[in-house]
Protein backbone atom coordinates (compact mmCIF):
# COMPACT_ATOMS: atom_id res chain seq x y z
CA UNK A 1 0.00 0.00 0.00
CA UNK A 2 2.71 2.31 0.69
CA UNK A 3 4.48 1.89 -2.63
CA UNK A 4 0.81 2.23 -4.17
CA UNK A 5 0.03 5.75 -1.95
CA UNK A 6 3.98 7.02 -3.40
CA UNK A 7 3.40 6.48 -6.59
CA UNK A 8 -0.23 8.04 -6.60
CA UNK A 9 1.13 10.92 -5.26
CA UNK A 10 3.78 11.71 -7.18
CA UNK A 11 2.16 11.03 -10.43
CA UNK A 12 -0.38 13.70 -9.31
CA UNK A 13 1.76 16.34 -8.72
CA UNK A 14 4.02 15.59 -11.28
CA UNK A 15 1.20 15.80 -13.55
CA UNK A 16 -0.19 19.29 -11.88
CA UNK A 17 3.38 20.50 -12.83
CA UNK A 18 3.80 19.09 -16.25
CA UNK A 19 0.04 20.40 -17.32
CA UNK A 20 1.01 23.80 -15.19
CA UNK A 21 4.27 24.24 -17.41
CA UNK A 22 2.40 23.11 -20.69
CA UNK A 23 -0.32 25.95 -20.29
CA UNK A 24 1.89 28.06 -19.55
CA UNK A 25 3.34 27.78 -22.70
CA UNK A 26 -0.13 27.87 -24.43
CA UNK A 27 -0.32 31.22 -22.26
CA UNK A 28 3.04 32.89 -23.93
CA UNK A 29 2.49 31.08 -27.24
CA UNK A 30 -1.33 32.36 -28.11
CA UNK A 31 -2.40 35.15 -25.48
CA UNK A 32 -0.05 37.47 -26.03
CA UNK A 33 -0.10 37.59 -30.06
CA UNK A 34 -4.32 37.60 -29.61
CA UNK A 35 -3.15 40.77 -27.18
CA UNK A 36 -6.90 41.03 -26.35
CA UNK A 37 -7.65 44.44 -24.62
CA UNK A 38 -3.93 45.13 -24.77
CA UNK A 39 -2.95 42.71 -22.38
CA UNK A 40 0.59 42.57 -21.12
CA UNK A 41 1.60 44.33 -24.37
CA UNK A 42 5.07 43.97 -22.66
CA UNK A 43 5.67 40.85 -23.53
CA UNK A 44 3.82 40.83 -27.07
CA UNK A 45 7.34 39.40 -28.37
CA UNK A 46 7.31 36.46 -26.47
CA UNK A 47 4.13 34.99 -28.43
CA UNK A 48 5.00 32.20 -31.50
CA UNK A 49 1.79 34.27 -33.36
CA UNK A 50 3.77 37.00 -33.15
CA UNK A 51 6.53 35.81 -34.24
CA UNK A 52 5.28 33.99 -36.85
CA UNK A 53 3.27 36.88 -38.43
CA UNK A 54 6.52 38.74 -38.35
CA UNK A 55 8.52 36.15 -40.24
CA UNK A 56 5.65 36.01 -42.95
CA UNK A 57 6.01 39.58 -43.54
CA UNK A 58 9.40 39.32 -43.68
CA UNK A 59 8.92 36.70 -46.24
CA UNK A 60 6.14 38.61 -48.19
CA UNK A 61 8.56 41.68 -48.38
CA UNK A 62 11.52 38.85 -50.09
CA UNK A 63 9.12 37.99 -52.09
CA UNK A 64 7.43 41.33 -53.73
CA UNK A 65 10.03 44.26 -53.17
CA UNK A 66 13.08 42.37 -53.11
CA UNK A 67 12.84 38.99 -55.43
CA UNK A 68 16.54 39.04 -56.05
CA UNK A 69 17.10 38.83 -52.31
CA UNK A 70 17.32 34.86 -52.17
CA UNK A 71 19.86 35.23 -48.78
CA UNK A 72 17.09 34.68 -46.58
CA UNK A 73 14.28 32.78 -48.37
CA UNK A 74 15.40 29.35 -46.96
CA UNK A 75 15.65 30.93 -43.38
CA UNK A 76 12.35 32.36 -43.45
CA UNK A 77 11.12 29.02 -44.54
CA UNK A 78 12.57 26.91 -41.56
CA UNK A 79 11.89 29.58 -39.30
CA UNK A 80 8.07 29.64 -40.18
CA UNK A 81 8.01 25.57 -40.43
CA UNK A 82 9.65 24.77 -36.64
CA UNK A 83 7.14 27.85 -35.60
CA UNK A 84 4.36 25.59 -36.61
CA UNK A 85 6.26 22.55 -35.22
CA UNK A 86 6.20 24.22 -31.40
CA UNK A 87 2.43 24.86 -31.52
CA UNK A 88 2.44 21.03 -32.74
CA UNK A 89 4.56 19.90 -29.99
CA UNK A 90 2.70 21.58 -27.41
CA UNK A 91 -0.89 20.58 -28.61
CA UNK A 92 1.05 17.17 -28.39
CA UNK A 93 2.03 17.94 -24.89
CA UNK A 94 -0.93 19.11 -23.35
CA UNK A 95 -2.65 16.11 -24.91
CA UNK A 96 -0.51 13.93 -23.36
CA UNK A 97 -0.15 15.51 -19.96
CA UNK A 98 -4.34 15.16 -19.72
CA UNK A 99 -3.49 11.36 -20.01
CA UNK A 100 -1.86 11.21 -17.27
CA UNK A 101 -4.22 11.62 -14.69
CA UNK A 102 -5.55 8.07 -15.71
CA UNK A 103 -6.23 5.94 -13.44
CA UNK A 104 -4.60 3.09 -15.60
CA UNK A 105 -1.11 2.66 -15.12
CA UNK A 106 -0.16 1.93 -18.70
CA UNK A 107 -1.88 4.75 -19.93
CA UNK A 108 0.25 7.18 -17.14
CA UNK A 109 3.20 5.57 -18.40
CA UNK A 110 2.26 6.42 -21.80
CA UNK A 111 1.27 9.76 -20.86
CA UNK A 112 5.19 10.54 -19.22
CA UNK A 113 6.95 8.84 -22.11
CA UNK A 114 5.35 11.33 -25.11
CA UNK A 115 5.53 14.34 -22.88
CA UNK A 116 9.33 13.67 -21.83
CA UNK A 117 9.75 13.19 -25.92
CA UNK A 118 7.58 15.92 -27.18
CA UNK A 119 9.37 18.30 -24.28
CA UNK A 120 13.04 17.20 -26.38
CA UNK A 121 11.67 17.80 -29.67
CA UNK A 122 9.87 21.40 -28.19
CA UNK A 123 13.52 22.11 -26.84
CA UNK A 124 15.54 21.47 -29.93
CA UNK A 125 13.02 23.16 -32.15
CA UNK A 126 13.28 26.65 -30.28
CA UNK A 127 16.89 26.29 -30.01
CA UNK A 128 16.94 25.99 -33.91
CA UNK A 129 14.90 28.74 -34.42
CA UNK A 130 17.31 30.78 -31.82
CA UNK A 131 20.16 29.84 -34.25
CA UNK A 132 18.62 30.62 -37.45
CA UNK A 133 17.24 34.09 -36.39
CA UNK A 134 20.51 34.95 -34.80
CA UNK A 135 22.55 33.74 -38.17
CA UNK A 136 19.76 35.64 -40.12
CA UNK A 137 20.13 38.98 -38.22
CA UNK A 138 23.99 38.49 -38.87
CA UNK A 139 23.88 38.27 -42.84
CA UNK A 140 21.40 41.31 -42.82
CA UNK A 141 24.25 43.64 -41.14
CA UNK A 142 26.71 42.52 -42.91
CA UNK A 143 25.02 42.60 -46.30
CA UNK A 144 23.76 46.55 -45.25
CA UNK A 145 20.12 44.90 -45.68
CA UNK A 146 18.63 46.48 -42.06
CA UNK A 147 18.37 49.67 -44.20
CA UNK A 148 15.62 48.56 -46.57
CA UNK A 149 13.55 47.57 -43.17
CA UNK A 150 14.32 43.79 -43.12
CA UNK A 151 15.13 42.50 -39.72
CA UNK A 152 14.27 39.53 -37.93
CA UNK A 153 12.60 39.76 -34.45
CA UNK A 154 14.22 37.46 -31.43
CA UNK A 155 11.45 35.42 -30.21
CA UNK A 156 12.08 36.11 -26.51
CA UNK A 157 9.88 33.45 -25.39
CA UNK A 158 12.11 30.56 -26.75
CA UNK A 159 14.69 31.09 -24.54
CA UNK A 160 11.62 30.45 -21.89
CA UNK A 161 10.29 27.25 -23.53
CA UNK A 162 13.97 25.91 -23.79
CA UNK A 163 14.28 26.11 -20.12
CA UNK A 164 10.16 24.66 -19.89
CA UNK A 165 11.41 21.76 -22.21
CA UNK A 166 14.34 21.26 -19.89
CA UNK A 167 12.51 21.00 -16.61
CA UNK A 168 9.94 18.82 -18.12
CA UNK A 169 12.47 16.49 -19.24
CA UNK A 170 14.16 16.31 -16.09
CA UNK A 171 11.26 15.95 -13.93
CA UNK A 172 10.48 12.64 -16.19
CA UNK A 173 13.33 11.74 -15.37
CA UNK A 174 13.57 12.49 -11.59
CA UNK A 175 9.73 10.87 -11.33
CA UNK A 176 11.05 7.47 -13.05
CA UNK A 177 13.75 7.21 -11.30
CA UNK A 178 11.93 8.18 -7.97
CA UNK A 179 9.31 5.61 -8.98
CA UNK A 180 11.08 2.83 -9.99
CA UNK A 181 13.12 3.17 -6.61
CA UNK A 182 9.97 2.93 -4.58
CA UNK A 183 8.78 -0.15 -6.65
CA UNK A 184 12.16 -1.63 -5.99
CA UNK A 185 13.35 -2.13 -9.80
CA UNK A 186 16.18 0.42 -9.19
CA UNK A 187 19.60 -0.76 -9.33
CA UNK A 188 22.50 1.86 -9.74
CA UNK A 189 25.27 0.15 -12.62
CA UNK A 190 28.73 -0.72 -10.95
CA UNK A 191 31.56 0.85 -13.26
CA UNK A 192 31.99 -2.30 -15.32
CA UNK A 193 28.24 -2.03 -16.37
CA UNK A 194 29.03 1.03 -17.54
CA UNK A 195 32.01 0.06 -19.33
CA UNK A 196 29.94 -2.01 -21.13
CA UNK A 197 27.46 0.37 -21.59
CA UNK A 198 29.79 2.65 -23.13
CA UNK A 199 31.27 -0.37 -25.49
CA UNK A 200 27.88 -1.35 -26.60
CA UNK A 201 27.26 2.05 -27.58
CA UNK A 202 30.51 2.65 -29.48
CA UNK A 203 30.02 -0.76 -31.70
CA UNK A 204 26.32 0.53 -32.51
CA UNK A 205 27.57 4.63 -33.24
CA UNK A 206 27.96 3.66 -36.97
CA UNK A 207 24.53 2.51 -37.57
CA UNK A 208 23.20 5.17 -35.27
CA UNK A 209 25.67 7.93 -37.13
CA UNK A 210 24.18 6.56 -40.65
CA UNK A 211 20.69 6.46 -39.86
CA UNK A 212 20.75 9.93 -38.54
CA UNK A 213 22.91 11.32 -41.57
CA UNK A 214 21.29 9.68 -44.64
CA UNK A 215 18.27 8.27 -43.12
CA UNK A 216 16.57 10.44 -40.07
CA UNK A 217 17.90 14.15 -41.68
CA UNK A 218 16.53 13.48 -45.26
CA UNK A 219 12.99 12.60 -43.81
CA UNK A 220 13.01 15.61 -41.71
CA UNK A 221 13.87 17.53 -44.92
CA UNK A 222 11.34 15.83 -46.89
CA UNK A 223 8.86 16.71 -44.84
CA UNK A 224 10.27 20.43 -44.32
CA UNK A 225 10.52 20.52 -48.42
CA UNK A 226 6.79 19.39 -48.95
CA UNK A 227 5.81 22.58 -47.52
CA UNK A 228 8.19 24.65 -49.19
CA UNK A 229 8.47 25.85 -53.32
CA UNK A 230 11.71 24.27 -54.17
CA UNK A 231 12.98 23.65 -57.78
CA UNK A 232 16.40 22.99 -56.72
CA UNK A 233 18.21 25.81 -58.83
CA UNK A 234 16.55 28.07 -56.62
CA UNK A 235 16.35 28.89 -52.75
CA UNK A 236 13.71 27.22 -50.76
CA UNK A 237 10.39 29.59 -50.31
CA UNK A 238 7.58 29.20 -47.65
CA UNK A 239 4.51 27.33 -49.80
CA UNK A 240 2.44 26.41 -47.16
CA UNK A 241 -0.11 23.76 -48.16
CA UNK A 242 -0.22 25.02 -51.81
CA UNK A 243 1.57 21.61 -52.95
CA UNK A 244 -0.79 19.37 -51.03
CA UNK A 245 -3.61 21.66 -52.64
CA UNK A 246 -2.97 21.88 -56.20
CA UNK A 247 -2.03 18.32 -56.24
CA UNK A 248 -5.42 17.44 -54.83
CA UNK A 249 -7.16 20.39 -57.02
CA UNK A 250 -4.87 20.84 -59.49
CA UNK A 251 -3.07 17.68 -61.06
CA UNK A 252 -4.65 15.11 -63.43
CA UNK A 253 -1.41 13.12 -63.61
CA UNK A 254 -1.64 12.84 -59.57
CA UNK A 255 -5.46 11.50 -60.26
CA UNK A 256 -4.29 9.02 -63.05
CA UNK A 257 -1.25 8.04 -61.16
CA UNK A 258 -3.29 7.11 -58.20
CA UNK A 259 -5.79 5.23 -60.30
CA UNK A 260 -3.10 3.24 -61.78
CA UNK A 261 -1.16 2.23 -58.65
CA UNK A 262 -4.63 1.30 -57.09
CA UNK A 263 -5.19 -0.90 -59.72
CA UNK A 264 -2.12 -2.37 -59.73
CA UNK A 265 -2.50 -3.49 -55.90
CA UNK A 266 -5.82 -4.53 -56.26
CA UNK A 267 -5.21 -7.02 -59.03
CA UNK A 268 -1.61 -8.22 -58.56
CA UNK A 269 -1.77 -8.38 -54.64
CA UNK A 270 -4.42 -11.10 -54.11
CA UNK A 271 -3.45 -12.88 -57.68
CA UNK A 272 0.13 -13.15 -56.40
CA UNK A 273 -0.71 -14.49 -53.24
CA UNK A 274 -3.06 -17.29 -54.48
CA UNK A 275 -0.44 -18.19 -57.14
CA UNK A 276 2.39 -18.36 -54.56
CA UNK A 277 -0.48 -20.25 -52.18
CA UNK A 278 -0.66 -22.91 -54.66
CA UNK A 279 2.52 -23.25 -55.93
CA UNK A 280 3.43 -23.87 -52.03
CA UNK A 281 0.80 -25.74 -51.32
CA UNK A 282 2.40 -28.53 -54.92
CA UNK A 283 6.01 -28.24 -53.29
CA UNK A 284 4.87 -28.94 -50.61
CA UNK A 285 3.37 -32.98 -51.54
CA UNK A 286 6.59 -34.72 -50.36
CA UNK A 287 5.05 -37.71 -53.13
CA UNK A 288 7.00 -35.22 -56.39
CA UNK A 289 9.70 -36.07 -57.69
CA UNK A 290 12.24 -33.29 -58.04
CA UNK A 291 11.12 -30.75 -55.54
CA UNK A 292 14.54 -29.23 -55.19
CA UNK A 293 15.07 -28.73 -58.52
CA UNK A 294 10.93 -27.17 -59.17
CA UNK A 295 11.83 -24.92 -56.08
CA UNK A 296 15.13 -23.43 -57.10
CA UNK A 297 13.37 -23.16 -60.57
CA UNK A 298 10.43 -20.79 -59.02
CA UNK A 299 12.71 -18.72 -56.93
CA UNK A 300 15.03 -18.34 -59.60
CA UNK A 301 13.37 -14.95 -60.79
CA UNK A 302 13.41 -13.60 -57.55
CA UNK A 303 17.22 -13.33 -57.52
CA UNK A 304 17.73 -12.19 -61.21
CA UNK A 305 18.39 -8.54 -61.78
CA UNK A 306 15.16 -6.51 -62.10
CA UNK A 307 16.95 -4.32 -65.76
CA UNK A 308 17.59 -7.86 -67.18
CA UNK A 309 14.70 -9.14 -66.55
CA UNK A 310 12.44 -6.30 -67.80
CA UNK A 311 14.51 -6.11 -70.60
CA UNK A 312 13.80 -9.92 -71.23
CA UNK A 313 9.56 -9.14 -70.30
CA UNK A 314 9.77 -6.60 -73.44
CA UNK A 315 10.54 -8.94 -75.35
CA UNK A 316 8.59 -11.95 -74.73
CA UNK A 317 5.98 -9.47 -74.81
CA UNK A 318 6.64 -7.70 -78.56
CA UNK A 319 3.13 -7.71 -79.85
CA UNK A 320 5.04 -8.70 -83.43
CA UNK A 321 8.31 -11.20 -82.50
CA UNK A 322 7.03 -12.18 -78.79
CA UNK A 323 7.61 -15.27 -77.47
CA UNK A 324 4.18 -14.77 -75.71
CA UNK A 325 2.25 -13.82 -78.48
CA UNK A 326 3.62 -16.60 -81.21
CA UNK A 327 2.58 -19.38 -78.34
CA UNK A 328 -0.81 -17.95 -78.71
CA UNK A 329 -0.62 -18.00 -82.12
CA UNK A 330 -0.40 -21.74 -82.11
CA UNK A 331 -3.84 -22.02 -80.75
CA UNK A 332 -4.95 -19.65 -83.22
CA UNK A 333 -5.37 -16.72 -80.57
CA UNK A 334 -4.02 -13.31 -81.72
CA UNK A 335 -2.20 -12.21 -79.22
CA UNK A 336 -2.80 -8.41 -77.75
CA UNK A 337 -0.24 -5.05 -78.43
CA UNK A 338 0.38 -5.57 -74.60
CA UNK A 339 2.84 -2.49 -73.98
CA UNK A 340 1.08 -0.81 -76.99
CA UNK A 341 -2.02 -0.81 -76.16
CA UNK A 342 -3.61 1.51 -72.94
CA UNK A 343 -6.07 -1.83 -72.19
CA UNK A 344 -3.25 -4.46 -71.97
CA UNK A 345 -0.52 -2.75 -70.55
CA UNK A 346 -1.46 -3.23 -66.37
CA UNK A 347 -2.26 -6.55 -67.07
CA UNK A 348 1.52 -7.22 -68.90
CA UNK A 349 2.69 -6.01 -65.38
CA UNK A 350 0.25 -8.06 -63.42
CA UNK A 351 2.08 -10.80 -65.51
CA UNK A 352 5.58 -10.02 -64.66
CA UNK A 353 4.53 -10.22 -61.19
CA UNK A 354 3.09 -13.23 -61.09
CA UNK A 355 5.93 -14.44 -62.87
CA UNK A 356 7.96 -13.40 -59.90
CA UNK A 357 6.43 -14.59 -56.92
CA UNK A 358 9.22 -17.03 -55.97
CA UNK A 359 9.70 -15.36 -52.65
CA UNK A 360 6.61 -15.69 -51.54
CA UNK A 361 6.29 -19.23 -52.44
CA UNK A 362 9.05 -20.05 -50.32
CA UNK A 363 8.06 -18.52 -47.40
CA UNK A 364 4.49 -19.97 -47.56
CA UNK A 365 6.17 -23.48 -48.14
CA UNK A 366 8.49 -22.50 -44.86
CA UNK A 367 4.89 -21.95 -43.24
CA UNK A 368 3.21 -25.08 -44.65
CA UNK A 369 6.20 -27.14 -43.44
CA UNK A 370 6.06 -26.10 -39.81
CA UNK A 371 2.73 -26.99 -39.43
CA UNK A 372 1.98 -29.94 -36.88
CA UNK A 373 1.15 -33.26 -38.89
CA UNK A 374 -0.84 -34.29 -35.48
CA UNK A 375 -3.62 -31.23 -36.96
CA UNK A 376 -4.17 -33.42 -39.76
CA UNK A 377 -4.36 -36.71 -38.16
CA UNK A 378 -7.01 -35.49 -35.80
CA UNK A 379 -8.96 -33.97 -38.92
CA UNK A 380 -8.87 -37.17 -40.11
CA UNK A 381 -10.26 -38.91 -37.48
CA UNK A 382 -12.99 -36.58 -37.12
CA UNK A 383 -13.71 -37.31 -41.15
CA UNK A 384 -12.65 -33.77 -41.99
CA UNK A 385 -11.67 -33.59 -46.31
CA UNK A 386 -9.20 -32.22 -48.22
CA UNK A 387 -10.90 -28.99 -48.40
CA UNK A 388 -11.97 -29.01 -44.98
CA UNK A 389 -8.04 -29.20 -43.51
CA UNK A 390 -6.91 -26.68 -45.93
CA UNK A 391 -9.81 -24.21 -44.29
CA UNK A 392 -9.65 -25.34 -40.94
CA UNK A 393 -6.31 -26.24 -40.49
CA UNK A 394 -3.52 -24.96 -42.55
CA UNK A 395 -4.95 -21.38 -42.86
CA UNK A 396 -5.23 -20.71 -39.68
CA UNK A 397 -2.16 -22.06 -38.50
CA UNK A 398 -0.62 -20.40 -41.51
CA UNK A 399 -2.45 -17.12 -41.33
CA UNK A 400 0.44 -14.70 -39.26
CA UNK A 401 2.63 -15.87 -42.63
CA UNK A 402 -0.25 -14.96 -44.79
CA UNK A 403 -0.70 -11.64 -43.51
CA UNK A 404 2.88 -10.88 -43.26
CA UNK A 405 2.76 -11.84 -47.15
CA UNK A 406 0.03 -9.64 -47.53
CA UNK A 407 0.99 -6.76 -45.44
CA UNK A 408 4.83 -6.50 -47.81
CA UNK A 409 2.96 -7.23 -50.79
CA UNK A 410 0.66 -4.09 -50.53
CA UNK A 411 3.66 -2.00 -49.21
CA UNK A 412 5.62 -3.25 -52.12
CA UNK A 413 2.69 -2.84 -54.83
CA UNK A 414 2.49 0.82 -53.92
CA UNK A 415 5.77 1.79 -54.32
CA UNK A 416 6.24 -0.17 -57.77
CA UNK A 417 8.55 2.32 -60.29
CA UNK A 418 11.34 0.09 -61.85
CA UNK A 419 9.56 -2.14 -64.36
CA UNK A 420 7.24 0.82 -65.13
CA UNK A 421 9.83 2.94 -65.52
CA UNK A 422 11.84 0.62 -67.99
CA UNK A 423 8.69 -0.82 -69.81
CA UNK A 424 7.63 2.24 -70.65
CA UNK A 425 10.58 3.92 -71.28
CA UNK A 426 9.99 6.25 -68.15
CA UNK A 427 7.19 7.96 -70.42
CA UNK A 428 3.88 6.84 -68.74
CA UNK A 429 3.03 4.17 -71.90
CA UNK A 430 0.19 4.77 -73.70
CA UNK A 431 -2.74 7.38 -72.43
CA UNK A 432 0.00 7.29 -69.62
CA UNK A 433 -1.62 3.92 -68.55
CA UNK A 434 1.73 2.60 -66.78
CA UNK A 435 1.84 6.25 -64.97
CA UNK A 436 2.19 4.87 -61.43
CA UNK A 437 2.92 6.91 -58.47
CA UNK A 438 6.35 6.51 -57.99
CA UNK A 439 7.17 6.98 -61.29
CA UNK A 440 5.38 10.40 -61.63
CA UNK A 441 6.61 11.18 -58.54
CA UNK A 442 10.20 10.80 -59.90
CA UNK A 443 9.18 12.60 -62.89
CA UNK A 444 8.42 15.81 -60.94
CA UNK A 445 11.42 15.52 -59.08
CA UNK A 446 13.92 14.60 -61.62
CA UNK A 447 12.79 15.83 -64.93
CA UNK A 448 10.52 18.93 -63.81
CA UNK A 449 12.71 19.45 -60.73
CA UNK A 450 10.08 20.30 -58.34
CA UNK A 451 11.34 18.81 -55.36
CA UNK A 452 8.87 20.64 -53.03
CA UNK A 453 5.83 19.19 -55.40
CA UNK A 454 7.42 15.45 -55.05
CA UNK A 455 8.31 15.97 -51.37
CA UNK A 456 4.57 16.23 -50.62
CA UNK A 457 3.76 13.11 -53.22
CA UNK A 458 5.80 11.07 -51.16
CA UNK A 459 4.29 11.98 -47.74
CA UNK A 460 1.34 11.56 -49.28
CA UNK A 461 2.30 7.83 -50.83
CA UNK A 462 3.26 7.04 -47.02
CA UNK A 463 0.01 8.47 -45.23
CA UNK A 464 -1.79 6.01 -47.62
CA UNK A 465 0.29 2.72 -47.22
CA UNK A 466 0.60 4.12 -43.64
CA UNK A 467 -3.49 3.91 -43.46
CA UNK A 468 -3.31 0.38 -45.31
CA UNK A 469 -1.57 -0.60 -42.79
CA UNK A 470 -3.08 0.33 -40.25
CA UNK A 471 -6.39 -1.10 -41.36
CA UNK A 472 -4.80 -4.66 -42.56
CA UNK A 473 -3.30 -4.48 -38.25
CA UNK A 474 -6.94 -3.85 -37.17
CA UNK A 475 -8.46 -6.58 -39.69
CA UNK A 476 -5.77 -8.82 -38.40
CA UNK A 477 -7.52 -9.73 -35.02
CA UNK A 478 -10.07 -11.44 -36.81
CA UNK A 479 -8.46 -13.89 -38.96
CA UNK A 480 -5.12 -14.22 -37.54
CA UNK A 481 -4.13 -16.97 -35.54
CA UNK A 482 -0.91 -16.79 -32.89
CA UNK A 483 -0.29 -20.26 -31.64
CA UNK A 484 0.69 -18.90 -28.58
CA UNK A 485 -3.01 -16.39 -27.77
CA UNK A 486 -3.69 -13.62 -27.62
CA UNK A 487 -0.75 -12.45 -26.07
CA UNK A 488 1.68 -13.47 -28.91
CA UNK A 489 -0.73 -10.05 -30.87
Amino acid sequence: MKTNNVEKKYLKVFAYIIAGLALITFFFLFIPGMNPMKFLPQIKEWSYLHFLNNTMKVDKLFVSSYPDIREFFASNAILIFCGYLVGIFLVAQLIFAILMFSNRPATKAKGLMFVMIFSVLNLITNVMIMAVVYGANSSVMELGYEKMGIQYEYPAGAIVFTVIGLVQFLLGKFYRRRLMIEKGLYTKMSRSQKIENIKGYAFISPYIIGFIAFTGLPLIFSFFSSFTYYNITAVQKWYGLNNFIKLFTADDYFWKSLYNTGWYVIVSVPLAIIVAMILALLMNMNHIKGLRFFRTVYYLPSVLSGVAVFLLWQWVLDPNAGLLNNFLQIFGIHGPAWLYDAQWTKPALVLMKIWGVGGSTVILLSALQSVPQELYEAGSIDGATGFSKFFKITLPMISPTLFFVMVTGISGAFQVFDSAYIMANGTGGPNNSLLFYNLYLFNTAMADQQMGKASAMAWILFVIIMLFTVIQMIGSRKWVYYEGGSDKK
